[in-house]
Order: structure tokens, then sequence, then C-alpha cells
């Protein structure tokens, strides 16, 4: 009897840990496949792998800016502002993300809100190269 307790105890253990590592490890999976397919210039591609570690983990501002990224390389600017205004949302001290904002505002003509991000960015010391921020992981 004691020994059925223990197994069935286990097991809801096991099940449980399954259930909050499994989420975890898919987003981690999905974000090495969107960083795959953005190297290899499949930008759309790399959306939806990014779109699917965002849906695992949405409250982590990382895929967002990693999604914003492939989108300003592939010169979608309107889909890279929506996802760095996001990741800006939920970390504030974003320097990166303000950087690669200013960036995607200047290609539209943005120039005073591109200005504004600079500066946000430069307080939070964030880097000045596109092909640094676009390099840089959580």
């Amino acid at each position: 009897m004691l020994k059925r307790l223990l197994g069935i105890v286990a097991a809801i253990c096991v099940l449980f840990v399954l259930m909050i590592v499994r989420p975890i490890l898919r987003a981690s999976s999905n974000m090495d496949r969107g960083e795959k397919l953005a190297a290899s210039g499949d930008y759309d591609g790399a959306y939806y792998a990014f779109g699917d570690a965002i849906r695992q983990a949405p409250d982590n501002p990382w895929p967002y800016f990693r999604r914003a990224a492939a989108m300003h390389r592939s010169g979608q600017y309107n889909k890279s502002l929506v996802d760095l205004n996001d990741a800006i949302r939920m970390k504030p001290d974003f320097g990166a993300a303000y950087r690669l904002r200013a960036r995607s505002n200047e290609a539209q003509g943005l120039i005073e809100k591109a200005a504004a991000d600079d500066k946000m960015a430069d307080d939070y010391n964030a880097p000045q190269l596109l092909e640094e921020i676009y390099a840089l992981k959580e």
C-alpha cells in the first residue's frame, strides 16, 4: 500500500516538473530555430519561429527583440517596431531595443522619434552598430 502511494506521488511530481520544464525547453528550441533561420536569411521563417517562442514565453522580451531584429534586417520596419515596443514595455531598460527602434523609426523618416530612442539607447549604453545589435542574445 505504501509503495503504491509513493509511486503515485512520484508520478505526480514527474508530471508537475514536466509541466514546468517543457514550455521552457520548447521556447528555447524555437529561439534556436529562429536564430538559424535568420542567420540563413530566411527572415519570414524566423518571424514564425520567434512567434512560436513568444507564444511559449509571452512575458520574455527576448523573442520579441530577436523577431524585431529579423524583421529589421528584412526591411519590414513596421513589424520590427511592433515587437520592439513590446520588448521595451516588458523591459524598460532594454537599451539595444531602443537603438534598433531608433533605426526602424529613422528608416521610416521619423527622425524625432529616432533621436529620442537614440538618447535612451545611449543612456543604457547600448551598442551603436547594427551588426552588434543583431547579434545580441539573452
